[in-house]
């Protein structure tokens, strides 16, 4: 069962993780176009990676406050792990660009 400290402590993790991923997206992203020509779609994938991490920050804090209110188990604070993954994802993806 989530305890309510715990909640909070993860809603602070993640309107952080949310601002940390975003600005990796604008200066990793931007490192990456004056490196190289990118794309049309290259293009657009950075300029929606910026607003994408927020975004998925912001769906797991409800996810976490609705399993809150729900009683769900611990389990729940897996959820972390989905922006985390996202941006392990575009981390890789910028590597990739970059060589």
């Amino acid at each position: 069962m989530m305890s309510l400290t715990g909640l909070i402590l993860s809603i602070l993790f993640q309107i952080g993780w949310g601002f940390w991923g975003a600005m990796l997206a604008v200066f990793a992203g931007a490192g990456v176009a004056n490196a190289t020509t990118l794309s049309p779609f290259q293009d657009r994938l950075f300029s929606a990676a910026i607003f994408a991490f927020p975004v998925l920050s912001a769906l797991v804090i409800l996810i976490l406050i609705y399993g809150y209110r729900h009683q769900f188990s611990g389990a729940v604070y897996w959820w972390h792990a989905l922006p985390i993954g996202c941006l392990m994802v575009y981390i890789s993806y910028l590597s990739l660009l970059s060589r």
